[in-house]
């Protein structure tokens, strides 16, 4: 999975769940479900600190695995 294909996942899951939570606020609907969403939606800055340090930790892993395995230290040549 690509980047951007993550990026684009968490920022349309982000949206289903204010959208849900929204839903749960002013249709004033009740049950554990819907708590769940009220939940995350009073909690929504936290959730979106969260999965920025997810990607910025996943950066300094990916990182870190190239410079260890040292895979950036590719030859190039030149075609004759």
């Amino acid at each position: 999975m690509s980047y951007a294909s993550a990026k684009d996942r968490s920022a349309r899951g982000l949206q289903r769940i204010e959208a849900l939570a929204l839903f749960a606020d002013e249709l004033r609907l009740s049950g554990a479900v819907w708590d769940v969403f009220r939940n995350l939606g009073q909690h929504f800055n936290l959730l979106g600190f969260l999965i920025i340090g997810l990607f910025a930790a996943s950066w300094a892993g990916s990182w870190g695995f190239y410079r260890l395995q040292r895979l950036d230290d590719i030859e190039v040549t030149r075609p004759s």
